[in-house]
């Protein structure tokens, strides 16, 4: 068996039958669930059929081509399960890297995630792709700069909002003294052509719109940042595909998250086999151990019952949390001896628009972000929150990424949910060292109107103990 493979895809060629048949039987066994493919309607038909008619909901995460980042894996299965090492031919278009020393300041830390990318190998080969899983606050950003940097090779990073462009474009200028080019909304900004910051989102819809982007073929190194949103639906993964295989001479590529393969099968593994293996890892508790991170206290608090609330889903979170009176009361109540600055983060819209209610009737005028937010709009507010001009900021889920306020203080989560992910990266948001802070706080909530309420509660005071952090439960 010979596998030829590019920057991009691998090619199976099989020398006979049974190689053939035996790489089928590892293909069927990896057919993993769609996201989200339970609420579809072909699923759900073909469930009521008893797989008569419909589709059963999987998809196939390996064919005789496939992204090249499952390389390894493929080779470590085909030998575990059948005892075959498959001949490697590698087609990789040839570059002449000629590394720089970087003049980031790096910590120990980021210098050890620096020297992990950079001498990564696989079979005897150079394998520059991978993903970083830095806490949040870790500062994968920082390690990006000081990639590029050294490879000093066309780069493109791609980041999954616009507001994250300006800010990632600011580092880049405040640290490498240079002006990206930038791609927001369709608008390119001209800038350094040797880096260009973008949302995956308007490289998609240019493509889609059948403009010529020759730029792409140019470049060498990508960062996926936020990698883990890679995979969150069907419709991202093969946005994010789509972009990926464009990018053809791209010979480095790093995935950059703190919360790598946490989801489904199939996200997983189609993160995997774009960006690559874990390279390497730091958490929030290792980060808080060398004074690198703030150490939280999460305060768990009961939330108020109400009678007759519904357990059925969505029904049993809009009457036990959206609407829940005395549980937002409690929330406001907060304000009164929380540290400020603070951001109360909701899931909705209209949760955002009760609690703005609720706290103007004790007094408090708090305003609200949300990713219709105007540009200047949110600029100003976050200004004015990291200054404590504005010590009170409802958000919904904005800030559950990317968003950098080291000054934060307190966080109240009040939009409940069960997402790991979405936990980590919310209390993430809080941990980033700032002058003169030596502790913060988490405010979260026991949710015990229904049973669904109930678990979720316990799921995410499960991963704040998987994490060592400290809680209190009143």
């Amino acid at each position: 068996m010979k596998i030829k493979f590019n920057n991009i895809k691998a090619f199976v060629e099989f020398d006979g039958v049974t190689e053939k048949a035996n790489f089928n039987s590892i293909k069927n066994e990896l057919r993993v669930m769609a996201p989200g493919a339970e609420y579809t309607y072909e699923y759900i038909r073909w469930k009521k059929s008893r797989g008569k008619a419909g589709w059963d909901g999987k998809v196939k995460i390996l064919d005789d081509t496939f992204n090249v980042g499952l390389l390894p894996e493929v080779k470590k299965l085909l030998w575990n399960t059948f005892k075959i090492t498959p001949i490697l031919i590698d087609e990789r278009p040839r570059i002449n890297l000629s590394p720089f020393v970087s003049s980031i300041d790096l910590k120990p830390y980021q210098e050890e995630t620096f020297q992990a990318c950079i001498n990564n190998s696989f079979n005897n080969m150079g394998w520059p792709r991978g993903v970083i899983q830095l806490a949040t606050g870790g500062g994968k950003t920082h390690v990006a700069m000081a990639l590029y940097e050294y490879y000093n090779e066309p780069s493109l990073f791609l980041v999954h909002r616009k507001d994250l462009v300006t800010q990632t474009a600011k580092s880049f200028s405040k640290f490498l003294n240079i002006s990206p080019t930038t791609m927001i909304e369709g608008e390119i900004i001209p800038g350094d052509k040797n880096i260009t910051i973008a949302t995956i989102q308007t490289l998609s819809s240019l493509i889609e719109a059948g403009k010529v982007l020759p730029f792409l073929l140019n470049i060498k190194q990508v960062f996926f940042d936020e990698a883990h949103l890679i995979a969150a639906s069907l419709a991202k993964g093969n946005t994010l595909v789509t972009v990926s295989n464009l990018l053809e001479n791209a010979h480095m590529r790093w995935g950059l998250t703190a919360t790598p393969f946490m989801r489904d099968k199939y996200s997983n593994w189609l993160l995997k086999g774009v960006t690559g293996e874990i390279l390497y890892t730091k958490s929030s508790q290792d980060l808080i151990k060398t004074g690198d991170l703030t150490p939280p206290k999460i305060t768990i608090l009961q939330a108020p019952l109400i009678s007759n609330c519904p357990q059925t889903w969505p029904e049993c979170y809009d009457a036990g949390v959206v609407l829940n009176s005395g549980r937002n009361e409690l929330i406001i109540k907060q304000l009164a001896t929380i540290k400020k600055p603070c951001i109360i983060m909701c899931k909705q819209i209209a949760h955002a628009n009760i609690l703005q209610n609720y706290a103007k009737q004790s007094g408090y005028h708090i305003p609200i972000l949300q990713g219709s937010s105007p540009a200047e709009e949110r600029t100003r507010i976050v200004y004015d929150l990291k200054k404590v001009k504005q010590p009170v900021v409802i958000c919904t889920t904005i800030f559950d990424e990317g968003i950098d306020i080291p000054e934060l203080k307190s966080i109240i989560l009040a939009g409940a949910g069960r997402s790991a992910i979405k936990q980590i990266q919310r209390i993430g948001r809080l941990l980033r060292k700032s002058v003169g802070k030596q502790e913060v706080t988490v405010i979260d909530f026991n949710d015990g109107c229904a049973k669904l309420l109930q678990k979720h509660s316990k799921e995410r005071i499960k991963i704040c103990r998987e994490q060592g952090f400290e809680i209190n439960i009143p």
